[in-house]
């Protein structure tokens, strides 16, 4: 898509032809587990000239310079209306795939125009246009196994299911074995395990970094009864949602939000922290085609620290890795810090009760469902939970009041645009697409 004469669309649709089959595969083991992040796969630069105007299409979510949702009556009665963060969701859709070809056709020239697609020649646009019509049968299939969740038309809609999952993928044999061996090192030395030269520690048991901030966390802990609900956005202490763009840099916008999280429990004001920095300068970076928290979390502790987003600001979304500009990374414009970081497997409550005390952890998902997410708690049934390949945040939890289904709430990398205002939420059960197999908290 870096031609300079890209093919301009036009009225007539081209002449469905059969989706693109899988791309070639990344595959890339460095040292410590590399998480292939499932990236925003084009910028939306047109979302930028369109967020203030009204929606009317039928199946998107629009949002202000603000982000906030602006959804309009029309798209409510097609697909459905996601209110708020608390998992509760008007979920009115149909079936895509039902729809006439004068629909679809309509919903796909709504697509381009959107997300401001461009394809290079017309036989491109032939194989994406198929690529479309077969992940409205997708998404239908979705949405009527997952009752909890909404599923739809995203930026994500041209690709096939093997090119998505090659923004985000590994050796998965060899994946497996190393999470079994790190699960079973980590229950041995109480919740940590030493990879290489990492600065890592276990955690005492009941410390409480969060405490010394909100001292009414220590209630919750030392009553032994967790709250129905948290999050901890009520706090102020989370960042807003980010937007990777094509730099699979998953694992340095989560490692970023984790040590933001970190710095500000810790008495400072909450600020956003540079990825590009992690992205470009760590040494065992693979930048914007794979790394792991722990890459970002031991640079920024022997560098002394890390500058902020304002100092040393993104500039790889378009997938090109930048180098490291020492002059931005050295010295006193590394205003945020921290001395170690640990790697926790606990899950469920465990889980829940480390995400109070220590704050939003850093994990590892597996992404292949979040493909079409637009809202809803999303219970998948067929997402293998060692399948990690994108690196997220968990930053609260909830129930549903309609059926007390326990759920994550995760923060996204895939700009405002995805899912809930670039957030996910997954249902506890399940195996939560493993949610916990894989998470990595920073100290200050």
């Amino acid at each position: 898509m870096g031609d300079s004469h890209r093919y301009q669309t036009n009225d007539e649709l081209p002449t469905v032809n059969n989706p693109i089959e899988a791309t070639t595969q990344k595959n890339f083991l460095k040292h410590v587990i590399l998480l292939f992040c499932a990236a925003g796969i084009l910028l939306l630069a047109s979302i930028q000239t369109q967020s203030t105007k009204r929606s009317t299409h039928p199946w998107t979510f629009f949002f202000e310079e603000e982000h906030k949702l602006d959804i309009d009556e029309e798209r409510n009665q097609a697909i459905g209306l996601v209110t708020g963060f608390s998992g509760h969701m008007e979920r009115k859709f149909e079936l895509l795939s039902l729809k006439s070809d004068e629909e679809k056709n309509q919903l796909w020239h709504e697509f381009k125009k959107l997300y401001g697609k461009e394809y290079r020649s017309m036989e491109e646009e032939k194989e994406k246009f198929g690529v479309f019509l077969a992940n409205l049968q997708t998404i239908d299939t979705y949405n009527t196994r997952n009752k909890g969740a909404l599923h739809g038309i995203t930026k994500f809609s041209d690709m096939t299911r093997d090119e998505f999952k090659s923004m985000n993928t590994l050796q998965l044999q060899t994946f497996k074995q190393d999470v079994n061996n790190f699960i079973e090192k980590a229950e041995n030395f109480v919740k940590s395990v030493v990879l290489g030269e990492s600065h890592i520690s276990a955690p005492d048991l009941d410390d409480c970094p969060a405490c010394s901030r909100f001292p009414e966390l220590k209630d919750f802990l030392s009553e032994g009864k967790l709250p129905e609900k948290f999050d901890w956005r009520t706090y102020e202490a989370v960042t807003p949602v980010k937007n990777q763009g094509l730099c699979g840099n998953c694992w340095a916008w989560a490692a970023a939000a984790d040590i933001e999280a970190s710095w500000y429990l810790a008495g400072n004001d909450l600020v956003t922290v540079s990825a590009q920095q992690m992205s470009s300068c760590a040494p065992d970076s693979l930048c914007c085609v794979g790394g792991v928290m722990a890459t970002g979390f031991d640079y920024v502790i022997e560098n002394g620290g890390i500058a902020t987003e304002d100092d040393y600001p993104f500039v790889d979304g378009m997938g090109k890795c930048s180098e490291c500009l020492t002059v931005l990374s050295v010295g006193d414009n590394q205003k945020v810090h921290i001395s170690k970081w640990s790697s926790l497997t606990s899950l469920d409550d465990e889980l829940k009760r480390d995400l109070i005390r220590f704050g939003p952890i850093s994990i590892g998902i597996n992404a292949q469902p979040m493909q079409f997410y637009q809202g809803g708690i999303d219970a998948p049934d067929d997402c293998d939970p060692q399948g990690l390949d994108h690196g997220v945040v968990l930053v609260g939890y909830g129930s549903a009041e309609a059926d007390s289904e326990g759920y994550w709430i995760i923060k996204n990398s895939w700009g405002p645009d995805w899912g809930e205002q670039g957030y996910y939420h997954i249902s506890e059960a399940l195996g939560a697409c493993g949610v916990g197999e894989l998470s990595m908290k920073s100290f200050v």
